[in-house]
């Protein structure tokens, strides 16, 4: 990822993918809300798979420059719960 690519600051939407369960989400939204100043409800949204057996996050966040967006990409790669990331 290249700054060149982004005008910061932006909408900048991230996308997670575990496990369908409390845990899951609630450590992913410690998480982004850690790098994220306000982080409001509706500003996230969850898909589940089609058996329930996953759970999809995206959150869309203002991200202020590429090390806010580097730094949250790095913490949630941590998290052993968390299978993808876009």
């Amino acid at each position: 990822m290249t700054e060149s690519y982004y005008e910061f600051p932006c909408e900048y939407p991230i996308k997670v993918v575990g496990p369908a369960s409390n845990q899951f989400e609630s450590k992913v939204i410690t998480i982004i809300e850690t790098h994220v100043e306000d982080l409001p409800s509706h500003r996230i949204s969850r898909k589940w798979s089609k058996n329930k057996k996953y759970l999809s996050l995206t959150f869309t966040i203002k991200a202020d420059n590429l090390k806010q967006v580097e730094a949250i990409y790095k913490d949630l790669k941590t998290f052993e719960l968390v299978f993808m990331t876009l």
